[in-house]
């Protein structure tokens, strides 16, 4: 045997060592990845519709996370669905309703788990599975409340157009109503003007001093005498 074969020899064998040891150490990580899977409760539910759950997906009880999906499989027209509670402290009652929905702003996906009802606990099973709500359906709604307040915008823009056709008409009514009032209030005004100031003439004329004469006599004395008006 020749030195190169030799060396392909050693380097097979190393490949072979470094593929069992790598081999090996998978095999003990996941080993001891299920044997700590293994001490948490497991449950399995047939869902018609997982709507993009995936495994590794949250698994959320009221909004609080408990757990994760381990295995999702179709079998025929339905999904099997296997997860883990790893929160110890949480036990299911009886009647737990499961759904999957839409969590977080990346879009992923969740099974939520919400407490159960009387019509849940009636069917005596342990998990409930309830119709999935896709975005879709969440968008077909806005659409429908969208149309209804176009709808009611429509209405309300017809209303205030009818309204502005009333009203200029109405309020010219009114100014022709409200027009003799203020004529006859402008008129009162003016009369008991006019009869202030005449009232003002008379006392200015009355209060006025009358206009005296000086006579000279024969003596060159002067000598006041009223106005032939007083006199008269």
């Amino acid at each position: 045997m020749n030195t190169k074969s030799k060396i392909r020899i050693f380097i097979f064998v190393e490949i072979l060592i470094w593929i069992l040891l790598i081999l090996l150490v998978v095999g003990l990580i996941r080993f001891k990845h299920e044997k700590h899977l293994s001490q948490f409760k497991t449950y399995r539910i047939f869902m018609q519709d997982v709507d993009g759950l995936i495994e590794g997906s949250s698994v959320r009880m009221m909004g609080v996370p408990i757990g994760f999906v381990k295995t999702i499989n179709i079998v025929e027209d339905q999904v099997y669905v296997k997860f883990l509670i790893t929160d110890k402290n949480v036990v299911l009652p009886q009647g737990v309703m499961a759904t999957v929905e839409f969590n977080g702003m990346a879009g992923s996906k969740s099974l939520e788990l919400y407490p159960p009802d009387e019509a849940t606990k009636a069917t005596g099973k342990l998990l409930v599975v309830t119709k999935t709500n896709r975005l879709g359906s969440a968008l077909g709604l806005f659409d429908d409340m969208f149309a209804k307040l176009d709808s009611i915008i429509v209405r309300c823009n017809h209303f205030s157009s009818k309204l502005a056709e009333i009203m200029p008409a109405q309020e010219e009514k009114t100014k022709k109503t409200e027009q003799p009032d203020i004529e006859k209030s402008v008129s009162l005004i003016n009369n008991v003007i006019e009869e202030i100031d005449n009232k003002r003439k008379n006392i200015m004329t009355m209060v006025k001093p009358k206009p005296k004469k000086i006579l000279f006599d024969l003596d060159n004395t002067e000598t006041e005498e009223e106005s032939s008006d007083e006199q008269e």
